[in-house]
């Protein structure tokens, strides 16, 4: 009797080991964010993959797998479970993440939405403003990328993509004062940006001073190379003489036309 129950006994043992499972879906889930956390993706999207296959109703499991995505350079799969996740729990750091991937993908509207949810909801999330403003310029509404970008610069101090973008804003507006402010601001972060140059010197051109706008020009052309930089001669020739500076109008045609001898003899 004794050696009934005790095979019986581990026959019962064997059947529960066999049956049990080597991990359970909180287990599987906190391997998968230590491997996140050091950067093995593939290692963390296998881990996650399991967890979610025992326990699909975990926000945490789905807004983990979509940054394990992301970083795996898979936008779609990364937005699909951040939905997955904002359907369990609408919470403003997965909108965010939704809405920069919208926004790498240039579907501004999904993403304007996002950053607005977000805002509704309430957030730390600084470039938000950076990305609304961003959006708001590239649809042509400058003064909303205006309102967004100031919004931004105040709760960060600015940089150079927001000054410049800013300034284009400001200059689509013809307030030719402010946006030559926030250019020359972004002027320190962007020293090699040769459009910026060019932005401002057609902004003074329009705001009709000439001086400035040599300025810009003289940038310009020790910036650039071949025909453009003998147009830029030519273009600064035209100001000096606009300031009856005529020698030195003179001099910058003739550096033009050798300019663009020189270019045609290399053809």
């Amino acid at each position: 009797m004794n050696k009934i129950f005790t095979t019986l006994s581990i026959v019962a043992i064997g059947i529960a080991s066999y049956a049990a499972p080597a991990f359970t879906h909180e287990e599987a889930y906190v391997k998968g964010e230590k491997a996140f956390q050091s950067g093995n993706y593939e290692e963390a999207l296998t881990s996650l993959n399991s967890a979610i296959s025992v326990a699909s109703d975990r926000y945490k499991y789905f807004y983990l797998r979509a940054l394990v995505n992301k970083n795996l350079e898979r936008p779609e799969e990364a937005i699909a479970d951040f939905t997955r996740a904002i359907n369990l729990k609408p919470a403003a750091e997965a909108l965010y993440e939704r809405g920069v991937i919208h926004l790498g993908n240039g579907d501004m509207d999904a993403a304007k939405s996002d950053f607005e949810d977000v805002e509704m909801v309430g957030n730390n999330f600084k470039n938000i403003q950076y990305y609304l403003g961003l959006i708001y310029y590239r649809a042509g509404v400058h003064e909303y990328a205006i309102k967004s970008f100031n919004k931004y610069v105040a709760l960060t101090g600015g940089d150079g993509e927001t000054f410049y973008y800013l300034g284009l804003a400001q200059a689509s507006l013809k307030w030719y004062d402010a946006a030559i402010e926030n250019l020359n601001k972004a002027l320190p972060y962007k020293k090699n940006n040769l459009l910026i140059h060019v932005k401002m010197y057609d902004l003074y051109v329009q705001m009709n001073k000439p001086e400035k706008a040599i300025e810009s020009l003289t940038t310009m052309i020790e910036m650039s190379s071949g025909s453009k930089r003998s147009d830029y001669y030519m273009e600064r020739s035209l100001l000096f003489a606009q300031l009856g500076n005529i020698e030195k109008a003179n001099a910058d045609r003739a550096k033009s036309r050798q300019g663009t001898a020189s270019v045609f003899s290399e053809m």
